[in-house]
């Protein structure tokens, strides 16, 4: 009898004890105003937790399926460990500045993030109907919390409260009933193969007939995993709940969240209706189509900075699902969709630390108060800018770099008209972002006096970094292409072993 797998599950457990320590402390922390230090405690944790998350406690030569083939510690699954500690390291970070807003409960605010950490990670690597869906309700349930923490006793912050709970509440009726459609797909699955889990049922879809109840119940399955990424039509929920969370939360959904749901519809459509692709290619190409007009079409609207980033999102979940419909057998298109979501990470999360800058600056997140920002803070409009374009795709930056790739993937396949798509809404795109740049640096600054605030300098530093990062890469892409390209031996083999 095999003993447990702690090796392969190291970075699983340590989250996990990390979420319970916080818990602990933040009950013996006695004086409420030093409830941050359970942040510290986070932050100290998460940035240990790089190390099992790499694979380094894990020993070589060991099967990467555990319990029954049900999950996975593969080398997909340890790119995607990264990519959610890392991001919620500079959620953590961004935090810092955020606090005022938060008032009650700073320790369980912190230790949220760790938890929905830990289900981002656990949903990376499962393999079975019924773990995929209690780890989404995991992530949701957290992300539920995350959305309404703009708590508070003051009169003057229950505008700000009541649209925190407003956006709560929101995003749990849209959860609610997305689940609910995405869990009768898997009692279909689980009707035809007699098994939740991903091989069996790819079996079931392999094998000739019920055509039509197999595509009813993947179209129903992809209503869970579109929803969490805001795609067409599950993305109204978005602008919203972006714009109501406290801004670091905003960027966990946006980044975190999107990157988690992402690596599960990979193995998903991968391992169980892999031999169903010439269905569901079309399916996912019209919606990844009409996701990318619909958010920048209605991102042309918009004049506060957070849904506008909102709409930026759900239009960049169009970009992602790209790849997975242009997919090849070299996997090519999971390649390019892994390099184009570590891009997306540090644009995002450096435009939304700019927004949390730039709220405790003004005291507003609409566009226009960032006007004249080149005269007064010249380096921080530099590194939007910097952002900006990349969100764009323009070089030399790294968005550019992720978006040549996806459209170099789809000359050589059927959905070349995809990469046509990709370069118009660009060019859409171009109009909303080169407006702020065009505040920041062409408009003259308000005659109105700022606030007196403390300086946001956790924000200004993780949005310098990201700016500089999201150059260099631009311009030395090659340790982003092989990190992004570490993950495809495995995903492929395991596709083809079925």
């Amino acid at each position: 009898m095999s003993g447990f797998p702690w090796g392969q599950l190291s970075c699983e457990l340590w989250l996990g004890l990390l979420g319970l320590a916080m818990l602990s402390a933040d009950l013996l922390i006695r004086d409420r105003t030093k409830a941050h230090y359970v942040g510290y405690l986070g932050l100290v944790g998460l940035m240990i937790g790089l190390v099992p998350a790499a694979g380094s406690c894990s020993p070589d030569g060991v099967s990467p399926l555990l319990f029954g083939g049900s999950y996975a510690v593969d080398r997909f699954q340890i790119f995607f460990r990264l990519f959610a500690i890392i991001q919620s390291i500079l959620i953590i970070v961004l935090s810092f500045d955020y606090l005022e807003h938060i008032r009650l409960d700073r320790g369980v605010y912190f230790t949220l993030i760790v938890f929905g950490t830990l289900a981002m990670v656990l949903l990376t690597g499962s393999r079975d109907l019924v773990m995929i869906y209690l780890v989404i309700e995991f992530l949701s349930i957290t992300s539920y919390l995350l959305a309404g923490f703009l708590l508070g006793s003051d009169k003057p912050a229950m505008g700000e409260i009541k649209r925190s709970l407003e956006a709560s509440l929101k995003y749990l009726i849209y959860g609610a009933v997305s689940s609910a459609v995405m869990v009768y797909g898997f009692s279909l699955m689980y009707g035809m193969a007699g098994s939740t889990s991903l091989e069996a049922i790819g079996r079931a879809y392999a094998a000739p007939g019920t055509e039509l109840v197999k595509l009813t119940a993947l179209i129903m399955a992809l209503a869970g995993f579109t929803y969490k990424i805001s795609a067409v039509p599950f993305h109204q929920w978005a602008p919203d709940v972006y714009q109501g969370a406290p801004t670091p939360v905003s960027a966990f959904l946006a980044v975190g969240s999107k990157g988690a749901a992402i690596a599960v519809m990979v193995r998903f459509l991968t391992l169980a209706t892999g031999s169903f692709a010439d269905h569901w290619q079309m399916v996912l190409a019209l919606v990844a189509v009409c996701t990318m007009f619909v958010g920048n079409l209605l991102a042309l609207l918009q004049s506060n900075l957070k849904r506008l980033l909102a709409y930026s999102g759900v239009a960049h979940a169009g970009y992602l699902l790209v790849g997975l419909v242009a997919n090849d057998e070299g996997n090519r298109g999971v390649q390019a969709m892994l390099l184009y979501l570590m891009v997306y990470l540090l644009m995002t999360i450096g435009a939304f630390a700019v927004v949390v800058w730039h709220q405790r600056r003004t005291g507003s997140e609409d566009i226009e108060a960032m006007a004249g920002l080149a005269r007064s803070q010249p380096l921080m409009a530099v590194t939007m800018t910097v952002l900006l374009l990349s969100l764009t795709g323009i070089p030399p930056t790294a968005g550019f770099i992720g978006k040549l790739h996806l459209l170099l993937l789809t000359v050589n396949v059927k959905f070349a008209w995809l990469g046509v798509m990709i370069i118009v809404n660009s060019a859409i795109s171009l109009y909303y972002y080169w407006n702020i740049v065009r505040v920041m640096w062409l408009l003259p600054p308000s005659d109105e006096p700022l606030p007196r605030r403390r300086e946001a300098q956790w924000a200004a530093g993780v949005a310098y970094i990201c700016g500089l990062l999201t150059l260099l890469a631009g311009l030395q892409f090659g340790p982003l292409r092989d990190l992004a390209d570490a993950p495809l031996d495995t995903a492929v083999n395991n596709a083809a072993a079925r």
